[in-house]
């Protein structure tokens, strides 16, 4: 309207198979925020102390951490905090049985590749 060309915002993040695909959908330009200013960040700091590829803590702590900020930006309130912790350890979860059992990558191509994360 004014020449100004906006971001999308949200990619119909209902139809993700995953917890993490919902968020790459979902509030894109707070997730790449988040993702840019607090997750990576962490990431590395916890890469620089353990820069193991089995690295445990640097697999769960980001997600988790990445999460509660979100909350806090929703809100000071309680229930935000416990929402960005609970929706932080959907994604831990997540990452735990991704470990435990990997995704089938033929399954991923027959599916165009939703809810498949390379590595």
């Amino acid at each position: 309207m004014f020449g100004l060309e906006l971001s999308p915002n949200f990619n119909l993040p209902y139809l993700a198979r995953t917890a993490s695909e919902f968020w790459n959908r979902w509030h894109i330009t707070l997730s790449r925020w988040l993702r840019d200013y607090v997750y990576f960040p962490t990431s590395r700091a916890l890469l620089r102390r353990d820069p193991r590829a089995g690295n445990i803590p640097n697999i769960l702590i980001p997600p988790l951490i990445t999460m509660l900020v979100s909350g806090l930006w929703h809100g000071t309130g309680l229930t935000f905090v416990l929402w960005g912790g609970m929706h932080g350890l959907y994604l831990v979860g997540e990452r735990l049985l991704a470990l435990r059992w990997p995704p089938d990558r033929r399954a991923c191509s027959r599916a165009g590749g939703a809810g498949c994360r390379s590595r």
